[in-house]
């Protein structure tokens, strides 16, 4: 496969989950990544809280997931009103926070559902449902 019909593919698989508009995508060399900013920020937020969360060995609180989770969705909320219109950077801050929060979340509702999943990652197995959840955290 060549490199232009690999790029071709990720960039189709992309379209999935993302609008890709080139206005609001990174670009490196001339080229559009396939995903917005908003979308790789989100993936990025998740990779950063699996990493805070591994090195730390606790889950933050669940009402500082949402503390998190709020700019994003203040911001869209203003945004599709039309009382504001935002930046790429803005949407890059907030989309990270958010992907943060989406990890942190998820695995508060796993130790809330018994899923084994404590405040304290004590033992091999809750490391590897934590590098579990953020694998299906960054492929959705």
């Amino acid at each position: 496969m060549m490199l232009t019909e690999i790029y071709e593919l990720v960039f189709a698989l992309g379209s999935f989950i993302c609008h890709q508009a080139p206005e609001r995508s990174f670009h490196i060399a001339g080229a559009q990544l396939p995903l917005c900013i908003r979308c790789t920020m989100l993936l990025l937020g998740a990779v950063g809280a699996a990493i805070y969360i591994g090195s730390r060995r606790w889950l933050p609180s669940t009402k500082l997931s949402f503390a998190l989770a709020l700019p994003m969705a203040a911001e869209i909320i203003l945004n599709v009103s039309g009382l504001i219109q935002v930046g790429n950077a803005v949407r890059a801050v907030t989309g990270f926070l958010f992907g943060f929060f989406f990890l942190i979340g998820a695995l508060q509702l796993l130790a809330r559902v018994g899923a084994g999943v404590s405040p304290r990652i004590q033992n091999r197995s809750q490391s590897l449902l934590l590098l579990f959840v953020s694998f299906l955290t960054i492929l959705t």
